[in-house]
């Protein structure tokens, strides 16, 4: 402060300045930066000399409801030609460009990311995996996205240490083998997913190999969607292997998949060891249908399926309608095979009894109405014979 002059001290009682003395030119000196926007009420005034003034201030409490949000600056119309030169001359920067507005744009009243039908490339899934590390972002919906093998290596290389989300979507995505097996590799590693839906992936016998991979290493997995797979007996038989050392997984989903007599003895010999998995899905698997419609040697599958069930006694649910997932009955005993047979045995006989008498009435019906007989008899027992034969 100078000397010479009128000079004007301002002594400031504050609540919520920030020291910069160590960021200052003048490190000797204890200096106060003010945020912007504080108010202050002077409480005292003084006048030492004729030449100097003291004021007196207090800093207020500032209300929460006078911040005001951000508002949104309108472009000028230097900047939308700009953007149009850029969507001219590097469509490419432009895509990425309008994506990353986009996307910013939904995560903030999202608490997922979803992300439907949508080409997606590497700087593309470089802006993605950035909001993965985002607690609220717990859930991640790629379905239908089509993705290429650079974009999934960046996804894959984040999903190995990702701790945050733990539902992840990736239904109706046509993986190739290499990107498939990025993914379960990165999964294997993963303590943080709990549901996965791959679903419509058309994976196939050979991606299901690296699905059973996947079981074998990962401890941390509930639920699994593998509908609409393709997958036949071999890739089953891969799966439910390595389900008899799996000790995480609850559900399963196996939805219109292919199942013949080995991928039943399979899915038998695999009940028989765990005892984790509580939901199975087997709607429109082969030949296995609903009740009302099976055949006998379908039946009989069931039947082992349910039994093995029953024999962990624990509380399971099986599905075969697809109506949904109905608890299991109990357990079967051997009476109640022996009358399904007879049910049959039964249904049979009542069947073959009503076409003989169906064919017998329409043997006497053939006989009346045939010419011989009908110059044999008078007129009344024509009459009569027409009236008690029956009509088709």
């Amino acid at each position: 402060m100078n000397t010479i002059g009128v000079r004007t001290l301002f002594a400031i009682e504050c609540l919520s300045g920030k020291d910069i003395q160590h960021h200052s030119l003048y490190p000797n000196e204890q200096e106060i930066l003010l945020n912007a926007g504080v108010r202050f009420q002077v409480t005292a005034h003084f006048q030492p000399s004729n030449d100097l003034h003291i004021i007196q201030l207090k800093q207020l409490e500032q209300p929460s409801s006078r911040i005001h949000p951000l508002t949104v600056v309108p472009r000028t119309a230097t900047e939308r030609a700009e953007e149009q030169r850029m969507k001219i001359e590097d469509p490419r920067a432009y895509n990425i460009l309008q994506f990353r507005e986009e996307f910013c744009r939904q995560c903030t009243w999202y608490s997922s990311i979803q992300l439907r039908e949508k080409t997606l490339d590497e700087e593309h899934m470089k802006i993605v995996v950035k909001k993965m590390k985002y607690p609220k972002f717990n859930k991640v919906s790629l379905s239908s996205c089509k993705i290429t093998l650079e974009g999934i290596q960046v996804f894959v290389d984040d999903l190995r240490s990702n701790t945050i989300v733990e539902e992840l979507d990736l239904s109706s995505i046509k993986l190739q083998p290499s990107a498939l097996q990025c993914i379960m590799e990165a999964l294997s590693k993963n303590t943080a997913v709990k549901k996965l839906d791959m679903s419509s992936c058309e994976i196939g016998d050979d991606g299901a190999v690296y699905v059973a991979q996947f079981l074998l290493i990962n401890a941390t997995l509930a639920d699994l969607d593998l509908r609409f797979n393709k997958i036949d007996d071999m890739g089953l038989q891969k799966i439910f292997s390595a389900l008899c050392e799996n000790t995480s997984l609850k559900i399963l989903n196996l939805r219109w998949n292919k199942f013949n007599v080995s991928g039943v003895n399979s899915l038998v010999q695999m009940l028989k060891v765990n005892y984790t998995l509580t939901v199975l899905d087997l709607k429109d698997c082969g030949y296995m249908q609903s009740y009302g419609y099976t055949t006998r040697s379908s039946w009989n599958d069931i039947f082992r399926i349910e039994e093995a069930f029953n024999e962990r006694k624990v509380p399971d649910s099986i599905c075969y309608t697809g109506k949904s997932v109905i608890p299991l009955p109990e357990a079967p005993s051997q009476a109640t095979s022996q009358k399904y047979s007879r049910d049959h045995s039964a249904s049979d006989d009542q069947h073959s009894k009503r076409k003989t008498r169906r064919t017998s009435l329409l043997s006497r019906y053939t006989r009346s109405r045939s010419p011989s007989s009908s110059n044999d008899q008078s007129p009344s027992r024509r009459e009569t014979d027409r009236r008690s034969s029956p009509r088709y």
